[in-house]
C-alpha cells in the first residue's frame, strides 16, 4: 500500500489498521508512507506482520546506501588516479623514446654522410666513380648504420613498451639514459616540453 496525501494529520490510526489486518487474517502488508506530514499513525509499525516506511525511513536507507557506496567510491577513485598517473607516464616515455630514437637517427646519419664525404675528399682516384658506384658504396654505410643502429632501438622501444614493475615511472628510464650517454647523444628535452607533445 502507497499512501500519499496532502492531510494535515495521520488519517489512518492504530485501532483502524488493527481492524484492518483482523479482517485481512493478519497477512503480512507493506507500507509506503510518503505523505508528509505521515497519513499512518507511527505505531503501526509495531503490528505484526506489518512493515511501514515513511519518507524518514526512506531518506535514512537512501544515506546509508550512499554511504556504503562511498566506501566503494574511495578506494576505486585511488585506483583511477594511480591508474591514469601510470598512463600519463607511459605517454611521456613514449614520447621520449620517440624523441631518442629520431636523435639517434639523425646523429648516426650525420656521421654517415660526414664520412663519406670525407672518403671521397681524401681519395681523388674515387671521383671518377660512376654516380651507381657513388651510391652502392652510400648503400653500403647506410646498411651498416642500421645495423649498428638495431639493437640500441630494438632496446629502446622495449625498455617503454614493458618497462617492468620495479621501475619509477616519475624517472626516465635506465636504458634510454644508457643510449643517450653510449651515444653522447646529450639530455633529454625538458619535461615541460614533453607534456606540450602530449
Amino acid at each position: 500500500m502507497i499512501s500519499t496525501t496532502a492531510a494535515a494529520e495521520p488519517i489512518v490510526t492504530l485501532d483502524q489498521y488493527q481492524r484492518v489486518q483482523r479482517a485481512r487474517r493478519n497477512r503480512l502488508s507493506l507500507i509506503l508512507d510518503i505523505a508528509i506530514p505521515r497519513d499512518f499513525d507511527p505505531r503501526i509499525a509495531d503490528l505484526d506482520q506489518v512493515t511501514l516506511y515513511n519518507v524518514d525511513d526512506l531518506r535514512a536507507q537512501a544515506e546509508q546506501n550512499l554511504r556504503r557506496r562511498q566506501k566503494g567510491v574511495d578506494p576505486a577513485l585511488l585506483i583511477i588516479e594511480r591508474e591514469t598517473a601510470a598512463c600519463y607516464a607511459q605517454l611521456r616515455h613514449q614520447q621520449a623514446a620517440g624523441m631518442l630514437l629520431q636523435q639517434l637517427g639523425s646523429h648516426a646519419d650525420a656521421i654517415r654522410q660526414r664520412e663519406l664525404d670525407r672518403l671521397f675528399a681524401a681519395h681523388p682516384e674515387l671521383a671518377g666513380l660512376a654516380e651507381a658506384d657513388r651510391d652502392a658504396i652510400a648503400h653500403m654505410a647506410s646498411r651498416l648504420q642500421n645495423q649498428f643502429l638495431h639493437h640500441p632501438r630494438a632496446a629502446v622501444r622495449s625498455a617503454v613498451a614493458d618497462p617492468g614493475p620495479h621501475h619509477d615511472h616519475t624517472q626516465p628510464h635506465p636504458v634510454l639514459s644508457a643510449v643517450r650517454h653510449l651515444f653522447g647523444l646529450g639530455a633529454p628535452p625538458p619535461k615541460n616540453t614533453l607534456k606540450k607533445l602530449l
